[in-house]
């Protein structure tokens, strides 16, 4: 008995079921040309598309700067870009990789597939998928230098709707959907770079005494202190094992359970009652280095809950300050600088050190404390719509991926 293809949803206009095709019956996969470096020039007419320029959807990209002057109508006529182009990688680690591109500027480079069709957008949500260029990946030959070929390309099968028409519609639904997570990702993008020119701007710089940007009404020069005359640091330790939740500070996402972070708990429960304690609004310095902190974050206990961490952890509670304005601070790499005078990565090269009373003379700038509340509320507004649009961004993307899985089969 013949199992019919179709799709878990689909528009109901249609009912035909799925059959096997190949992009090459849906849609011209050729390649460019074999143009000499030679040939490059700085002023040259037209850009030259290559491999190395398909890293996203380029339209959107600075892309190469191989210039070339170009007269032969032939070849203008064969690998100029202009109208609506999938370029996909043909060799190198990438192989697989494609991007829609478009300009009547640029000429395409050999080894770079490219795919025309009237169906181009939905082409490119096959060719966008994990098993199109897994099986890419896996058919490519070479030693030292993996390719692939356009018949590779052009056999790819899969199955689709027989009729134009549904195709269209799919692939303009999820073309929709594309640019929709785009745009979401430019003001995310945006909006975290305007909080990084808040907290560069907001804070004075070296040896200066206010900041480049400032509310009205503010205009006495900021106070230092040692970060010592602002904290207390926690040493009460988890006692005959009240707590049983041990944090951890990422510099990631702040101070969260080890158990969310890791997916299990890493701490010995032998050993949990010589963790200290950590309560709500405490403060964690963690000398972990990473890509994000360089010298280890400094995060403050949002759980709106008391947990334990490792003796590892430099754990304080601040007084005499803003909450708020103190998190805020060390956000900042203004910081960084007393600590990569006054420390060293010591003998992993992972962790940095500095001394606990090096530590406490951390000099921390400081306004008024109406100042610090106006600093820190315009900072944290602006994290939680950084964390709306995630949030809403996530979504889209979860929702795209719930439609792919639904709409093909």
């Amino acid at each position: 008995m013949k199992i019919e293809k179709i799709p878990e949803i689909r528009f109901p206009e249609f009912q035909e079921a799925w059959q096997l095709c190949t992009i090459g019956q849906l849609g011209d996969v050729k390649t460019g040309k074999a143009f000499k470096s030679s040939e490059f020039n700085d002023n040259g007419k037209y850009l030259v598309i290559t491999n190395k320029d398909i890293q996203s959807d380029i339209q959107q990209k600075k892309i190469s700067s191989n210039r070339i002057d170009i007269t032969e109508e032939t070849v203008l006529d064969s690998y100029l870009l202009n109208g609506d182009n999938i370029l996909i990688t043909m060799d190198g680690v990438n192989i697989g990789k494609s991007s829609k591109y478009t300009n009547d500027r640029a000429v395409l480079a050999q080894r770079v597939g490219r795919i025309t069709s009237k169906q181009l957008e939905f082409i490119y949500q096959i060719v966008k998928d994990e098993k199109f260029i897994s099986e890419m990946q896996k058919v490519s030959v070479g030693n030292a230098i993996k390719h692939i070929s356009l018949k590779q390309i052009s056999d790819f099968s899969f199955y689709c709707p027989p009729k134009e028409s549904e195709q269209e519609k799919i692939g303009n639904l999820l073309s929709g959907m594309d640019k929709d997570i785009y745009m979401k990702s430019n003001k995310l993008t945006t909006l975290k770079q305007t909080k990084q020119g808040f907290l560069q701007k907001m804070f004075p710089k070296e040896g200066e005494s206010v900041p480049e940007i400032r509310f009205p009404g503010f205009s006495e020069k900021w106070s230092y202190k040692e970060l010592g005359e602002l904290i207390n640091k926690v040493t009460e330790k988890n006692t005959n094992r009240k707590y049983n939740e041990t944090f951890t500070n990422s510099a990631e996402q702040g101070i969260v359970s080890q158990r969310d972070y890791f997916e299990k708990d890493i701490s010995n429960n032998i050993n949990i009652d010589g963790y200290y304690i950590v309560q709500p609004d405490d403060f964690v310095y963690n000398p972990r280095i990473s890509k994000y902190a360089p010298v280890g974050p400094i995060k403050r206990n949002k759980l709106s809950r008391t947990g334990i961490m490792s003796p590892l952890y430099y754990i304080f509670k601040a007084k005499d300050v803003d909450l708020d304005y103190l998190e805020v601070y060390f956000e900042t790499s203004y910081w960084h600088t007393f600590m990569k005078l006054n420390g060293d990565s010591g003998a992993r090269s992972d962790r940095f050190s500095i001394k606990d009373a090096v530590f406490r003379k951390m000099p921390i700038p400081l306004p008024d404390i109406e100042e610090q509340k106006k600093i820190a509320n315009l900072l944290k507004d602006i994290s939680k719509a950084i964390v709306f649009k995630e949030q809403e961004l996530q979504a889209l993307q979860q929702t795209k991926k719930a439609f792919l899985q639904k709409m093909f089969v």
